[in-house]
This record gives C-alpha cells, structure tokens and sequence, in this order.
C-alpha cells in the first residue's frame, strides 16, 4: 500500500486549491475539512505577506480570494 504524503488541515487552516483538487482526486476530503481554500498564486503571495508581518495585505487577499469548504 502506498503511504500518502500528509497533507490537511482540520478546522480553520488555508490550504493551497491545488491540494484540495489533490484530496478530491483521491476521496480523502475529511484530511482538510473545514479549511479555507486559496488558488495557488494567491496560496503562495498571502504565506510570503504573513512571513514578513505585512498581516494587513495578507488579510486583504484571504478576503478576497479564499473560500470555504467548511460544510
């Protein structure tokens, strides 16, 4: 049996759209239940924001981009 890298994210966490399509794909959806989901580019732009303290930016592209599988 192969062994599925971990990946998820339980109860308010941000996961990038392309691991969501991967948990769709492989019927592992409980994995990132409740999580928000961003597209890639912005997946990636809202981490580097965060890490260098620029909340405020990173804020404003959740709002606008991410959405909720939470259910």
């Amino acid at each position: 049996m192969k062994k599925k890298k971990a990946c998820g994210s339980i109860c308010g966490g941000i996961i990038s759209e392309s691991d969501f399509k991967k948990h769709a794909k492989n019927k592992t959806l409980e994995q990132v239940m409740m999580a928000w989901v961003l597209p890639g580019k912005w997946y990636k732009k809202y981490w580097e924001l965060k890490d260098k303290g620029e909340d405020k930016e990173a804020k404003r592209i959740f709002e606008k981009h991410a959405w909720s599988i939470i259910g």
